[in-house]
């Protein structure tokens, strides 16, 4: 106690830990005497962010630079704070609470300041570190700054179900998530302590989880030894110039988690490999609990156990490889038989299942997939034609990222003819990005369900990490030209960025929201909206009401030789792979009955909403039963897309509701509502 108590001999690392407790408090009772809210909203968000993964990342570091600590704590927090928190909450509570949350960052805190209370101050940065780092997180939050409030919604529809999910389990305090639970757990914890509504935390807040990213590229820089300032701003430039990278890491998901590990766990992993073995640590300690974040974290896995592998089994001797091999094959088949404990394994051994029974039947091979391709959501690509395939690259890769996919491999070529070492960073970041590639390429391509669109983040990650390899090699004497051509190329990708956050507002206009705010001052709880597939968000979140996908008849007219209804068409589908597999069906037989008779079901609900609305025998109470039709649904980047226009009856014919419904709410001639009379 008495060391605890000596105060003067705290460093500065420490004093940032008790500052934040301390501002915490205070504006923790500032706001419950005065209701001043946003300096809790400020000091929380640090606090539940920044201070725990700082606090780890001295106990493990202690020698680390106090900014560099400081911008790397949010890996620290999610991947190794958030699971321990996660462990001892099932274990101990059973649910989340403001006091455990807090008990848990003062218990890592206080364990923190006792590891490092006789260290002095490290070394400070050097002046020029800090004047990179200055820029990349400053160009981050200026771009970041333009793509959120380019359209003023959560963006994409994937985020209100677990902004509904999160909402829930502050509201009731009991956490009871099995898919992706540490995701669900980490916004949880971060709302509660900071009392940041779900929806602003994952508008805003969330995305500045994605700094650290500026971070580790530096230190990449370092690695190849730069010397040109100029080409280290480029290089920190370039983490913002990928629209893709920026608008994922907008649309907070589970997935956006995967995106914001990919560049510690290269960095990690190669220079463990590299010889710093303490950092092995890390990188195993990332891939291991992403597995619980998201299932793409299984790539990260596999590729770490294998490098990892490789490393110490060169090492060897001859008879220790075969033990090495041996107590390999007992740790696989121990991994086999608890498969179902850990949640994304099983997902994967079926989906190699599913590949190789590609491979086994009849391979067909198709150099233009983005046309007609359904992906593993069932979802129609839409991209057609050279003009939309040019749009799509563009956007996944940006002008200079495209560069680079072309100049690594020969750079790579030239080093290999001279035997020049590859460094494991680059080593790494190329199994990722092959693996990248293969999901979104070349799989597509032999009709294997993926979202190719979902692995562009990660092949555009590990591109970034390759751009100082490339960059280092560019002769001086070229620099002239070279280097204003990929500035122009890296604004050119920046500003395609805000473009396409402006233009993808598909789920929610102005008018649409104001259209919600009305629906829920004017309309029942139990209300029953009929309406297009893209409004759930403006129905079920913003208004608080329920929602119906009718089935497309509804808001057409159809012609008198109209085709049979889908549930028939179905239905004679589920008959033939009956008729043809009955004795003997297969995996891939199986699955396809299954998938026939949730579409047969869902299609009979449908159908009950049948062709005339005005005589709609509808299973709900009649009396609270609208019909909402929004035309904004077809302006912005999506209206163009036609399987977009096809999912929201493009073709809608609004003189059908004239009869047996009244219109009571019509704004500009954009956004109808009409009750059932």
């Amino acid at each position: 106690m008495k060391r605890f108590l000596a105060l003067h001999m705290l460093n500065k690392k420490n004093i940032i830990i008790i500052f934040a407790l301390l501002a915490f408090g205070i504006s923790f009772f500032l706001d419950y005497f005065l209701h001043l809210r946003t300096l809790l909203h400020i000091s929380g968000f640090f606090l539940a962010i920044y201070i725990p993964g700082f606090a780890i990342k001295n106990i493990f570091d202690s020698k680390g630079t106090l900014l560099g600590n400081l911008i790397a704590a949010p890996v620290f927090t999610i991947f190794f704070f958030v699971p321990i928190y996660f462990g001892v909450t099932k274990a101990l509570y059973g649910h989340i609470s403001l006091t455990s949350a807090i008990i848990a960052i003062a218990v890592v805190a206080l364990f923190s300041i006792l590891k490092t209370l006789k260290d002095s101050d490290p070394p400070n940065s050097d002046a020029s570190d800090k004047k990179y780092l200055l820029f990349g997180i400053g160009v981050f939050l200026l771009v970041h700054v333009l793509t959120t409030l380019a359209y003023q919604f959560v963006p994409e529809i994937d985020g209100y179900a677990d902004i509904v999910k999160v909402e829930e389990i502050i509201s009731s305090n009991v956490f009871s998530v099995t898919l992706r639970p540490f995701f669900t757990l980490l916004a949880s914890y971060v709302s509660l302590i900071s009392d940041i509504s779900p929806y602003n935390l994952f508008k805003f807040g969330m995305v500045l989880i994605h700094i650290p990213g500026m971070y580790y590229l530096y230190q990449i820089t370092k690695i190849v030894g730069l010397k040109s300032s100029f080409t280290k701003y480029l290089i920190l430039l370039s983490f913002v110039s990928v629209p893709v990278i920026n608008l994922e890491i907008d649309y907070v998901r589970p997935h956006v988690i995967f995106m914001s590990a990919i560049l510690p766990f290269i960095y990690y992993l190669g220079m463990g490999i590299a010889g710093q073995k303490r950092n092995l640590i890390f990188s195993t300690i990332i891939a291991t609990a992403g597995l619980f974040f998201h299932e793409f974290f299984g790539i990260l896995f596999l590729i770490n156990t294998l490098f990892i592998f490789h490393h110490y089994y060169k090492k060897l001797s001859t008879a220790n490889k075969l033990l090495a091999l041996f107590a390999s094959a007992i740790g696989t088949i121990v991994l086999l038989i608890n498969i179902q404990r850990l949640p994304v394994l099983p997902y994967i051994l079926y989906s190699i299942q599913q590949f190789i029974g590609l491979i086994i039947g009849e391979l067909q091979w198709k150099w233009w997939f983005l046309g007609t391709y359904a992906n593993l959501d069932n979802n129609n690509l839409g991209w057609n034609g050279p003009l939309d395939s040019m749009k799509y690259y563009a956007y996944s890769l940006s002008p200079m990222i495209m560069l680079v996919l072309f100049a690594y491999p020969i750079s790579v070529i030239r080093r290999l003819h001279k035997n020049t070492q590859i460094h494991p960073v680059e080593s790494i970041a190329s199994f990722i990005l092959i693996a990248g590639l293969v999901f979104a390429e070349l799989l597509p391509r032999i009709n294997y369900p993926t979202l190719p669109d979902r692995f562009w983040p990660m092949i555009s990650l590990s591109l970034l990490v390759l751009v100082p390899f490339v960059f280092v090699r560019i002769p001086r004497a070229k620099e002239k030209f070279a280097y204003p051509t990929i500035l122009i190329l890296l604004l050119i990708g920046i500003g395609g960025s805000v473009h396409v956050a402006k233009e993808k507002r598909g789920y929610t206009s102005e008018r649409e929201y104001r259209a919600a705010q009305w629906m829920k001052e004017n309309t029942s709880h139990n209300a029953i909206f009929i309406t297009q597939i893209s409004n759930g968000p403006m129905v079920t979140y913003f208004a608080k009401r329920n929602i119906v996908v009718p089935h497309a008849s509804f808001f057409r007219t159809e012609p008198q030789n109209k085709r049979a209804p889908t549930s028939q068409r179905i239905y004679g589908e589920i008959t033939r792979l009956i008729s043809e597999n009955f004795h003997n069906p297969g995996n891939n037989q199986l699955n396809s009955l299954h998938s026939s008779l949730k579409k047969y079901y869902e299609e009979i609900d449908k159908e009950k909403l049948v062709n005339s609305p005005a005589t709609t025998e509808f299973v709900h109470d009649q009396n609270n039963l609208y019909v909402l039709y929004s035309k904004d649904k077809f302006s912005g980047y999506y209206g163009k897309r036609q399987w977009w226009k096809t999912a929201n009856f493009y073709d809608a014919d609004l003189s059908k509701f004239r009869e047996g419904y009244d219109l009571v709410y019509n704004d500009s001639d954009r956004v109808y509502i009409w009750k059932k009379k």
